[in-house]
């Protein structure tokens, strides 16, 4: 839910609050075909269940018709979790196990800077976000330090089809998990070794049709790829991970 007031001429404030509620699914399995590394032929699978609750700050000015400045706060999030946890070793049955566990999973403050400058052939935008160290988190994980990236958008009309064109780019910091989770029998448990060989590089495009005055067509379309490394000291060889990602987005709008 959410709401907005127009506190003053060209000054308006928003927030919202929702209610987080989700599960996750884990599987890992090390293989040794050959019996010789460090491996044991392991199988971890981990489900979690979340619920807990989200809320934001925003502010938007508009000191003239041209230009405008924002910012977003994101209060930390809270969540219960629920976790089973089993682990079968395959050269040692004596070794695995079951157990269930329950934890609070909670962020820090995070947000963004923005600005936008509204020429009459185009639209330039242009924000800096921000992520703050998730309190009580172990030195040198993920959820240490912070968290900063930029972006810049491009929005161009094209009067001839009553329609926008836009398009973007953003690098941020790549973070494995902006939350953390305490466990209530055994406290926080630290981040496997992480080494960042590529930050998040996100590539954005879209397009809106302006089909008369109330109904509007939206595409978009997202390719965000990011590379990291993990090691072990039980680990024979680093284990590195390169991801890329691709969204689509359509939507129809009718406004009555």
């Amino acid at each position: 839910a959410g709401i907005g007031w127009q506190i003053a001429p060209g000054l308006g404030l928003g927030i919202s609050a929702g209610l987080l509620s989700g599960s996750q699914r884990i599987e890992r399995e090390f293989i040794s075909h050959t019996n010789r590394t460090a491996f044991e032929n392991q199988q971890v699978k981990i489900d979690r269940e979340y619920f807990g609750y989200d809320a934001r700050i925003g502010l938007l000015y508009m000191p003239a018709k041209s230009f405008s400045i924002g910012c977003r706060l994101e209060i930390p999030r809270y969540a219960k979790v629920a976790e089973n946890y089993g682990e079968l070793n395959r050269l040692s049955t004596g070794n695995s196990f079951d157990t269930t566990n329950f934890g609070i999973l909670k962020s820090s403050f995070s947000g963004a800077l923005g600005a936008a400058l509204q020429l009459p052939f185009m639209t330039i935008s242009s924000d800096m976000t921000f992520r703050s160290p998730v309190s009580d988190a172990p030195q040198g994980s993920s959820q240490a330090g912070w968290k900063e990236g930029i972006g810049l958008g491009i929005e161009v009309p094209l009067r001839f089809l009553a329609s926008v064109f836009r398009c973007g780019y953003s690098c941020s910091g790549f973070d494995i998990s902006s939350m953390l989770i305490r466990w209530d029998g055994t406290g926080v448990e630290p981040d496997e070794p992480l080494a960042v060989l590529r930050n998040q590089h996100l590539f954005t495009a879209g397009y809106s049709l302006f089909l008369g005055s109330n109904i509007s067509l939206e595409l978009a379309y997202g390719y965000l790829l990011w590379k990291f490394s993990t090691s072990d000291p039980a680990w024979q060889n680093t284990i590195t991970e390169a991801h890329d990602l691709q969204r689509g987005m359509m939507a129809v709008s009718v406004r009555y």
